[in-house]
């Protein structure tokens, strides 16, 4: 083993011992799909912690419009309290597998991992540089301490005001049943009572987002429970699985009405995929693209990057995502100040000009 695997190895180790916090001797699930390496890595610290590892290998071909039924009724057995998946696109994803995608991986984490009582870190982009070099190397307790306190600030919060050189300019409403919370612990059941607890590998973001059943065409699915945005996201950083940073002169701009996206458009048509994936699902359901997240990461070792896996953890952006049944696209903004109001109309300056500013 190299020391650059070792050094893998070791932060691996760390993430499933404190984020995922095992049972003692309990399975361990490895989801590989075309990512070897770290698997194979991953499979190694868990073995070391003492886990019994089983490996489900998917194709290197893609992209999949729904995950193998088999692996589905692996995970529904109960018999994983704790799991990992690691998602490999290519480098230069001119097919954009990744972001076409991200509807089965939806459908696989919000119909199958959170209805089962198991801890889940999802690493859908995930590579040796970053792992090596990038955010997999933060420290993972220095990270839970400082998610909990900022868990603990953003409590009772009635709304945030975000605006960045951008041009963001965002007024966000919190619904009374949305709450925020950490992706750093991946302990079941999860903030809404799900069996199921789902966080991304590398952590380091605080984020509030929640879905709910809704009917449609006599059947359910999967639909965010709108936030309540008004205003203007500017992504100045990336956007989506699209592997590409944003363009100074073509940012990303995205306009929302009560929560509703009325507008969205970039000079850059690699972005295109998003906004015509959003066409997609509201011609399909009925339904608009509404906003379903806001997002601010804490993680000192991510860096900008094309990757959003690892962007929308970099300390100093906030992320916003539309979402839609089997849609969620996130969109980084950076250097922003974010003011929150509380419930007695209290207000807090939290991060300045990307500064996190916490007592």
């Amino acid at each position: 083993m190299t020391a650059g695997d070792s050094k893998i190895q070791r932060k691996f180790s760390e993430a499933i011992q404190y984020s995922l916090q095992p049972p003692v001797r309990s399975n361990f699930l490895i989801i590989n799909r075309n990512a070897d390496e770290l698997a194979e890595l991953a499979a190694s610290a868990a073995q070391d912690l003492g886990l019994e590892v089983s490996m489900f290998y998917l194709s290197d071909q893609g992209p999949y419009k729904s995950f193998p039924s088999r692996l589905k009724k692996r995970i529904a057995s109960g018999r994983y309290p704790r799991a990992m998946g690691f998602f490999s696109y290519p480098d230069d994803d001119v097919d954009n597998v990744g972001q076409k995608e991200t509807p089965a991986r939806v459908d696989l984490i919000y119909n199958v991992i959170k209805k089962t009582p198991m801890g889940y870190m999802h690493a859908p982009g995930i590579d040796r540089d970053m792992a090596l070099h990038g955010a997999v190397q933060c420290n993972y307790k220095k990270m839970i301490e400082k998610s909990k306190k900022m868990l603990g600030t953003l409590k009772g919060v009635k709304s945030l005001h975000v605006n960045a050189p951008s041009g963001t300019d965002l007024d966000v409403g919190m619904p009374s049943d949305v709450v925020f919370e950490t992706d750093c612990i991946a302990v079941p059941p999860d903030t809404y009572g799900n069996p199921g607890k789902m966080h991304n590998l590398p952590i380091g973001e605080v984020c509030a987002l929640k879905r709910k059943e809704v009917g449609v065409a006599g059947k359910k699915v999967d639909y965010p429970v709108k936030l309540i945005g008004n205003g203007t996201i500017v992504c100045d950083v990336c956007a989506d699985h699209i592997e590409k940073l944003v363009e100074p002169d073509k940012p990303i701009r995205v306009e929302l009405k009560d929560g509703v996206v009325i507008y969205s458009h970039s000079d850059d048509e690699a972005f295109s995929p998003v906004f015509d994936e959003w066409a997609k699902r509201e011609l399909e359901y009925k339904l608009p693209t509404v906003l379903e997240e806001i997002g601010i990461g804490i993680n000192d070792k991510a860096r900008r990057s094309k990757k959003l896996l690892e962007t929308e953890k970099l300390a100093g952006t906030v992320h916003f995502a539309p979402g839609h049944v089997k849609s969620h696209a996130d969109f980084i903004v950076d250097k922003p100040t974010v003011v929150i109001t509380y419930e007695d109309d209290i207000k807090r300056t939290i991060m300045e000009n990307g500064v996190l500013i916490l007592d």
